[in-house]
């Protein structure tokens, strides 16, 4: 029998950082709070992302191909990225998949990746800006 429980997650507003934030060092981020309900079953295990999604409007399904290198750009509101297959790194920091990043508005980042990759990006707009 599945069991319940309600939580008050502390989470980030990815409109609210300043830096490419992640699993390493989203701690001194933690800026909103929501209620969530947490459904348990036996032999199922999930771990919470502790990102506040609610001024995201779209979702994303991205692959990139092996040995693609995406040029320095910035985009004009904050973009959430999960790895869901293969490696990308960005900025130099080497996300595997499991891992989730933060990139703030305006803040400029490159992609590379070896293997390939594919990711789930949510977004407010996907509209970019110049990176000089």
């Amino acid at each position: 029998m599945p069991s319940k429980k309600i939580e008050i997650l502390d989470v980030v507003c990815p409109f609210l950082v300043d830096e490419i934030v992640n699993k390493d060092n989203y701690k001194k981020y933690l800026n909103s709070k929501i209620v969530s309900s947490k459904i348990e079953f036996e032999d199922v295990t999930n771990k919470t992302i502790p990102i506040d999604l609610s001024g995201i409007k779209h979702i994303r399904h991205i692959t990139v191909a092996p040995g693609t290198n995406v040029p320095t750009h910035a985009h004009n509101s904050p973009v959430v990225r999960f790895i869901i297959l293969g490696d990308a790194t960005v900025n130099g920091v080497t996300y595997q998949a499991g891992d989730w990043m933060i990139i703030p508005a305006k803040c400029s980042y490159s992609i590379s990746t070896t293997g390939g990759y594919q990711a789930l990006g949510f977004c407010h707009m996907w509209s970019s800006v110049g990176t000089g």
